[in-house]
């Protein structure tokens, strides 16, 4: 048995690899084995946790920091959340891609804000926001997500001091990710 589960570590960890991402103990995450990967300057961790989706990103800006799921490397239709960290106070909202270049918040439309476990730091120059989202919450604004497929990622960030929702993004790159 202890073998059979040695060489099913094992597979995933070479799946995890071939797919473009590490695997390690994220210890501030409150994850073993949560996949890490560093896109464009951000630096994004996610696991699949018992119907959630633990995610932790950080971005190299004292500004709103975003992470979006999509079918399409696209805005529109994606579920995005956004978050900024000012001073004591963390702000993390959960939105959804009206077009191309407009978001808005589920809770202003037909959905919900399915965002849980919010936190977030500011450090050395880096936002870090984390929370946890399920990974099909029946929202009609959300975009179901199943373990074992891919998705395209979506990540942005504000200028420095760009503590809102509002502000137009500085930085925005797209990768896709294995959930």
């Amino acid at each position: 048995m202890r073998r059979l589960a040695s060489a099913l570590l094992l597979a995933a960890a070479a799946a995890v690899l071939i797919a473009g991402c590490n695997t390690k103990n994220d210890e501030r995450h409150g994850t073993v084995n949560a996949k890490v990967d560093t896109i464009g300057g951000f630096i994004l961790s996610w696991q699949p946790d018992s119907g959630f989706l633990r995610v932790r990103v950080s971005a190299p800006t004292t500004g709103w920091v975003a992470v979006g799921f999509n079918t399409l490397p696209q805005m529109l239709g994606a579920n995005l959340i956004i978050g900024y960290v000012h001073g004591d106070t963390v702000r993390i909202e959960d939105d959804f891609g009206m077009d191309a270049h407009t978001h808005m918040a589920d809770i202003a439309g037909e959905g919900f804000d399915n965002v849980g476990q919010r936190s977030g730091s500011e450090s050395g120059g880096r936002t870090e926001i984390a929370f946890i989202i399920p990974l099909d919450s029946g929202d009609p604004r959300d975009v179901p997500l199943v373990v074992g497929q891919s998705y395209s990622l979506l990540l942005s960030c504000g200028a420095d001091g760009a503590d809102d929702f509002v502000s137009y993004h500085s930085f925005r790159v797209t990768a896709t990710i294995t959930i």
